[in-house]
Order: structure tokens, then C-alpha cells, then sequence
């Protein structure tokens, strides 16, 4: 149950960490989506990739769905991220 609750709501993280790949930046052993995160903002906060980050946590840790407005915003932060 564990397994397809991760696979189907945070596709979304798995998305943002290939955007990053496909950009040079991969997350190294032991790192957390947190450290990998703020390593590659190198300490300038970007909100795309706070709205990416955040949501991870709440949904893959916590008991929160995602409503469709805030599927909106990780969508649009994925774009932007994508663009960067």
C-alpha cells in the first residue's frame, strides 16, 4: 500500500529531480530532498523549488492530498524550474 501511495503522489518529486538531472545535478548517496534541495540553490531560496520541496514533505510524510490548486502551483514550479 506504502509502495503505490509513493509512486502515485509524489510523481511529482520524481519529475523535479529528473528536470535536475537533465540539468547536471543529481542527488548524492545519503542525501535528503531537503539537503539536495539547498545544495543546488546554493543558499539563494528559489520559491519554485520551496512549493516542490514542501509539498514533498506534507505528502510523503504526512496525511495531505494535494487539491487541485496546488497541483496548479507544482505544475507551474516544475515549468519554471524546467526553464531555469
Amino acid at each position: 500500500n506504502l509502495e503505490k501511495f509513493s509512486s502515485s503522489h509524489i510523481r511529482f518529486y520524481q519529475t523535479y529531480e529528473s528536470i535536475l538531472r537533465q540539468k547536471g545535478y543529481r542527488r548524492k548517496k545519503g542525501e535528503t530532498p531537503f539537503q539536495f534541495s539547498r545544495r543546488i540553490q546554493q543558499g539563494k531560496k528559489n520559491e519554485s523549488h520551496e512549493i516542490i520541496l514542501r509539498n514533498y514533505y506534507q505528502v510523503r510524510f504526512g496525511t495531505r492530498t494535494l487539491p487541485p490548486e496546488t497541483r496548479h502551483l507544482i505544475k507551474k514550479a516544475l515549468k519554471t524550474i524546467k526553464q531555469l
